[in-house]
This record gives structure tokens, sequence and C-alpha cells, in this order.
């Protein structure tokens, strides 16, 4: 696709050319997709809009409550009309609406309504006061924008670092700073008043640099011994495929041989060919039936499903590439005498018992 384009566009216009293939396909024959990259951008813009309008009734309802209905419905407001002026700067800087925009937009969801909550109750105690309803609105804004302006700018400062990071990590989580800080001036928020439940809640929340995706697709990786035969490892492989197929969690599966299967998740490196190496891509319906099929085949694995082979259940995630999230570097003292050479090395080296 196409720098700009629209992802669900794309989704759109490659299963209308889908039917039409399959239309001029013999008999006997079809094409279908093995991955969709519109159904994921479309869930993935789904679950903002329901955490959008969650976030914006449980706005209304606490104001409603606490301040009067005139109050909530000016606090309510104030979410769309900031999100409005988000979506027109992002035009403005050519920011794409991607999955790193919406988290970024989910994060700052909370915190949209504070510059209209503050102000709005400082008018209102101030007409309580005597003030009339100019004076009032004058002393809310003359007294609240400055402190506003200078929490919104410490909390974009923040980001920062996500936003000018010059590495693999920086170049999924850039948009974090702009959008975040871009929501954050537009709504001029504080959110200190929230602070010490978000730091009693933060001993409840996972720490996780990147998390796993969400994506249906379970991945598993087929490891012969260095030398095998392509033939071994493709009867390796389809050992595995035919104990697949018969689970019904899974709706299709595809077998790389040889080597990886190309990047079509851009967190993700191909592997080189290898005669000794597949993998699989198994896609399911749900995250659901992902997570119970990789715990089924993770056990067959370890029950000797292919015991010729090392078979590695894993999934997507979020983030820079890496193969194993723990490795290590076993080594041992050299022997006097010893030199570095390379032809010497490993006879150098006490075992290790």
């Amino acid at each position: 696709m196409r720098d700009g384009w629209n992802g669900l566009d794309l989704g759109k216009a490659l299963a209308a050319e889908t039917v039409k293939i399959n239309q001029a396909m013999p008999l006997g024959m079809s094409l279908i997709q093995v991955t969709d990259q519109s159904v994921n951008i479309r869930s993935a813009v789904d679950e903002f809009m329901v955490k959008f309008f969650v976030a914006l009734l449980v706005v209304m309802v606490a104001c409603f409550v606490s301040m009067g209905w005139r109050v909530g419905v000016v606090v309510a407001a104030a979410v769309p009309l900031t999100l409005a002026v988000v979506f027109v700067v992002m035009e403005a800087l050519g920011k794409n609406f991607d999955r790193s925009t919406l988290g970024s937009l989910i994060l700052a969801l909370g915190l949209l309504v504070d510059d209209a909550i503050i102000a709005t109750e400082m008018m209102v105690v101030k007409m309580e006061e005597g003030y009339d309803r100019v004076k009032a609105s004058a002393y809310a804004w003359s007294h609240t924008a400055a402190p506003m302006l200078a929490g919104t700018l410490v909390t974009a400062v923040g980001f920062v670092p996500n936003g000018f990071a010059q590495s693999t990590a920086g170049e999924y989580t850039s948009n974090m700073f702009w959008i975040v800080g871009i929501a954050l001036i537009a709504s001029w928020v504080v959110a200190g008043t929230v602070f010490v439940v978000a730091v009693l809640g933060m001993g409840l929340v996972k720490k996780q640099f990147f998390p796993t995706s969400d994506r249906p697709e379970v991945l598993v990786e087929v490891q012969l011994p260095y030398g095998s035969s392509i033939e071994q490892t493709a009867a390796a492989t389809a050992k595995i495929e035919t104990w697949l197929k018969n689970q019904q969690e899974v709706k299709i599966v595809t077998a790389y041989i040889g080597q990886g299967p190309p990047r079509f998740y851009l967190a993700m490196a191909p592997e080189l060919p290898d005669p000794s190496f597949a993998k699989l891509v198994v896609l399911t319906d749900s995250q659901q039936a992902r997570d119970v099929l990789k715990l089924r085949l993770r056990a067959a694995a370890a029950s000797g499903l292919a015991p010729e082979a090392r078979v590695r259940v894993t999934q997507l995630v979020f983030g820079p590439y890496s193969p194993y999230p723990v490795a290590w570097r076993v080594m041992g003292p050299i022997l006097p005498g010893c030199g570095r050479s390379q032809t010497r090395w490993k006879r150098c080296y006490r075992p290790v018992r």
C-alpha cells in the first residue's frame, strides 16, 4: 500500500478483486486471504470508539451529578471539540491515523476534560461569590490559563524521548509524543488531581515495554538439526500441519518450508533460507482462540508431536523484533598457557559439569 492511503479502503478493494479472481479460477481452485490487515485496523478503530464513548459517558455522569446538567454539557462538549482540533492538526502535519495514534488518543482521553472542569468550576465559584458571568469567565481564564498550560507542557515533555528517539523503538512510539502533546495542548490539561490514586494503582499495572499483539495469528517455528535436508523438514512440518487441521480454533494454516514467511507485519524479521527450518502461520478466530491453541500446541510439542525437531510456538508482538525474550552466553575459565586463537579455543576450556 502506498504511504498515506487508507488500509480499510485497501481491504475492500482486495476483497472485491479476490471475488473477481475466484470467478475466473478453474473448478476446484480458489484464492483465499491468509491474513487481512484491514480487519485488524477496523478492530483497533472500534476499540478506540468504545473507549471514547465510555470515557465521555463517565465524564458526563460525573459532571451531571456533581455540578448540574448545564456544566456537564459544557464539559462533555470539550472532548469531541478537542479531538476535532487534534484531527485537523494531524492532517496538517501529515500524521497517519494508525495504532500508535489510537493508543496515544486513548492515553489522552482521561485528560481531555480537566481544563474544562477547572475553568467551569472556577466560573461557578466566582458566580456564587457575586460575580456576573462575564467577570467570572474572565477571572477563570486569567487565573487558570497559565497554570494549566504549564502543566500541559510538563506532561508533554515526558514523551519527548519517544518523539525524537533514533532507534527501532522510536519508529513505533514517535507518534506518542506528537499526538499526546497536541491533545494536551489543545485541551490545556492539568492531571495532578488524581495523582495519589494513579501512584497507588501503578502497583497493579504489569510492566512490559512492548505488549503482545492482539492479532489472532499463532506462529510455529520448526527447527531440525542444522544440515538436515529440506525433505526431512517438510516431513516434520507435515505432522504439525495435520495436527493443526484437526483443531477447531484453526481457520487457515500456511507453512513456509526452508525459510520464514514474507514480512507481513512490521515488527517481524523474516528468517533467511535454511533447509532445516520451517515456519507456520496459523490464523484463528479471536485472541481467546489464539491463546487456547497456543497452550495446547505447546503441550502437544512437549509430548512428542514432532520429536525430530525443536518446535517453538509464539505470537506477534508490538515493537522491535526479538527472537527470544531471554538469551545467555555460557563461558568458562581459560586454562593456563592457552592462547586465544580459534584453533585452540575449544580445547582450552574446561568442560562444564
